[in-house]
């Protein structure tokens, strides 16, 4: 067995990214082919109505982070060539994921004894929309590059948690906070601040 995959992606937070150029090949395969896509953070979603793709009975997790794919190789190739045949979504719910991601294919080959697996990998990026407006949940804050802007209060009721992750990139990334207080560095609210 074989994968095809696409090299690095990158995707926006708390949107869909599309997932193009992956294909699996077994050219000594007598029957159906299973592969597994799974991701770190977020879900993965696959079409179930292709024409001449897999079914829904050929999907096992659809919408989790690991979904198996059972099926002839080309009907899971039809299924995977689609527009939006594999989306995969960090999350698009406040606290949704950012920052670098592996999505991991293997296909287990079903023609040879003992059976081989093939396993690829695609690094996937998925970078915050700035300004970042921080919620009451644990945000994930992540920019690559360029000038970028997080904006949250502290204090009482404040939207800078202790579960709260910002991640800045090569440009110049900018706290910008409201409310009461005195804010430094050593605040407590800032432990996991992993760089500016």
């Amino acid at each position: 067995a074989n994968n095809t995959v696409p090299g690095a992606l990158t995707g926006t937070q708390f949107q869909n990214l599309a997932i193009a150029g992956v294909a699996i090949s077994d050219p000594d395969v007598t029957g159906n082919v299973t592969t597994t896509l799974a991701i770190g953070h977020g879900t993965l979603t696959i079409l179930t109505n292709v024409a001449g793709g897999l079914t829904a009975s050929g999907v096992t997790g659809n919408g989790t982070a690991s979904v198996t794919l059972s099926g002839s190789v080309s009907a899971i190739n039809a299924t995977l060539a689609a527009t939006n045949g594999l989306l995969y979504n960090a999350g698009s719910n406040p606290g949704g994921y950012a920052g670098h991601d592996t999505l991991t294919v293997t296909t287990q080959d079903q023609g040879t004894s003992p059976q081989l697996t093939a396993v690829s990998t695609v690094p996937i990026t998925t970078v915050s929309i700035s300004p970042f407006t921080l919620t009451t949940s644990n945000d994930f804050v992540f920019f690559t590059s360029g000038n970028n802007t997080v904006n949250g209060t502290v204090g009482a009721g404040g939207t800078f948690n202790p579960g709260d992750t910002l991640t800045g990139g090569s440009g110049t990334d900018t706290l910008a906070l409201s409310g009461s207080g005195t804010i430094t560095v050593t605040d407590a609210n800032f432990t996991h601040v992993t760089s500016f």
